[in-house]
């Protein structure tokens, strides 16, 4: 399966004509011994995901996946899942990442639209047993090869044996089919070739500084392109470091790895930086190894960024990455200002930004339009998803769909989703505007702020606030605390909602679309 076309790129510096077969084999050769991965039950070296990685090929043939096809990969953070996707990779086979949390209907709507032929997953996750799904994809798909796998799967034993002469896959071949991150909406196909991904990986671990004595500690689920490549654990394993994978996303396995592993970089979504400072509170975790956090998937308030720095003692890293491509980042010496107040700059200077108005036209430094993007690593079309050509400028750059604008210093400030803007009576709101305001109140924890339909503003904001433990305000109050902070009044929330639990998309972020429901519904 042929990706972009990456020719134009060939003289772009740090970009190679390279499949990752190749750069495993290049890996495992440089690196050797050194440790690689480390899960919740065992290390592997890079010379041994070098062997593992060529002998796992016959094993996935001998399994009935094919070469250059495609393959549903429902996986988790254990070293045998990155085992399969580096054989994969070999193999020209291009796996779909997809979240543990997803399940059949999902699963079904993504087999359909890549027609792939084989699905695999883990066994049991958190609970869950995969084989009543392996069955319903079996009933609808009869000549689907599923694949249940555990650690049995990449046992030594069971691999005796020559390595397999492995297909010839090319640099600009794609390599892997991610899921596009949005709040709302189904997700589309995201085709990220060999040699565009690894140059995102290879840039954003520059970018992080990251070297041979490097511990990233992937928090998330490696089925996310941020703790996949962003840098994660291929910028990770392309600076000689070593990658350690949290079985589940939680505070206290994190903090528990952090302090045991001696990390020394690691990446959370905002939510996830929140919980673990609380609990840092109640106990007592030696994070002094900690010395980058980096911090994407949502957008980050200024209080927050404030607050992590305070708490864990370490530099934050504000990133912005999309899966199609663009990531944006702070350096690691940048004014805390710069960090708390904006997402950086592009890591590659091949990086095209424009911010363009409502016509198309790029506006002035410091204002703000919509962020648009072309460059070596972003995509110029999704897979098999025709009716998203809007999403693509005549001339090539990807739209983003998010309001931004550059500062005198070049860094760029992403304010939220151009389609969450409130119009309310002619005057436009940025929800990030009025999140940010209550954020300032010590009482609150957490904010989101939703446009609703209103039949004589057109639309109005309503904010839903979850208070800190212990702590409590009224709706009046929390409005005569903002007039006080000198707030304009059409930015005051039109309505105030309560609320104790978020709820969630598949793949971890605040449901827009549900809570706005819960406010339909009264």
């Amino acid at each position: 399966m042929k990706g972009k076309n990456l020719e134009q790129y060939s003289n772009v510096t740090g970009f190679e004509k390279i499949a990752f077969g190749e750069l495993i084999d290049r890996w495992g050769e440089v690196y050797g011994n050194r440790i690689a991965i480390k899960d919740n039950s065992r290390e592997i070296t890079y010379y041994e995901l070098m062997k593992n990685s060529r002998k796992l090929v016959k094993k996935l043939r001998e399994s009935g996946v094919k070469e250059n096809s495609i393959v549903v990969m429902q996986c988790t953070n254990k070293i045998y899942f990155v085992e399969i996707l580096f054989a994969l990779f070999r193999m020209g086979t291009v796996p779909v990442m997809v979240l543990p949390a997803y399940r059949e209907q999902e699963i079904v709507k993504i087999i359909k639209k890549t027609q792939a032929d084989a699905y695999i997953a883990p066994i049991e996750y958190a609970g869950y047993k995969y084989e009543n799904m392996r069955q319903e994809i079996k009933r609808k798909f009869p000549d689907m090869v599923t694949l249940m796998i555990d650690e049995h799967f990449t046992n030594q034993e069971e691999m005796i044996g020559d390595e397999c002469v492995t297909t010839r896959v090319k640099y600009d071949d794609v390599a892997i089919l991610l899921l596009s991150g949005g709040t709302t909406g189904e997700p589309k196909l995201i085709p990220r070739t060999h040699a565009d991904y690894i140059y995102n990986a290879k840039m954003a671990a520059i970018r992080s500084c990251l070297g041979e004595e490097s511990v990233y500690l992937a928090s998330l689920s490696i089925a996310h392109n941020m703790p996949l490549a962003c840098p994660g654990i291929l910028g990770t394993l392309y600076a000689g470091g070593t990658a350690v994978l949290s079985y589940y996303s939680s505070p206290d396995e994190i903090m528990e790895l952090i302090e045991g592993e001696r990390v020394t970089i690691t990446g959370l979504v905002p939510t996830l930086a929140q919980l673990c400072m609380e609990l840092l509170e109640i106990e007592d975790f030696d994070i002094s190894s900690l010395k980058v956090i980096i911090t994407g998937g949502a957008r980050l308030e200024p209080k927050l960024a404030e607050d992590i720095m305070r708490n864990f003692q370490c530099i934050l890293q504000n990133q912005f990455g999309t899966a199609e491509g663009l990531v944006m980042s702070t350096s690691l010496g940048d004014p805390d200002e710069w960090i708390i107040k904006t997402q950086g700059k592009p890591i590659s200077k091949a990086d095209k930004i424009k911010i363009i108005d409502e016509n198309g036209q790029e506006v002035a430094k410091g204002k703000s339009g919509e962020l648009i993007v072309r460059g070596v690593y972003t995509i110029e079309s999704y897979y098999n998803e025709p009716k998203a050509d809007i999403k693509f400028t005549e001339d090539g750059y990807y739209k983003t769909g998010d309001r931004a604008l550059i500062t005198e210093e070049g860094n760029i400030c992403v304010l939220g989703r151009i389609q969450e803007q409130i119009n309310r009576a002619g005057e436009k709101i940025q929800p990030s505007e009025i999140e940010e305001g209550l954020l300032e109140l010590e009482e609150i924890q957490q904010v989101v702020v939703v446009a609703i339909a209103d039949h004589l503003l057109g639309q109005k904001s309503c904010a839903f606030v979850q208070f800190k433990e212990g702590k409590k305000l009224d709706k009046n109050e929390i409005c005569n605390k903002l007039q006080q902070k000198g707030i304009v009044h059409y930015k005051i929330p039109d309505q105030i909602e309560f609320i104790e639990e978020w709820p969630k998309t598949k793949i971890g972020k605040i449901d827009i679309n549900r809570l706005r429901e819960k406010v339909t519904i009264k």
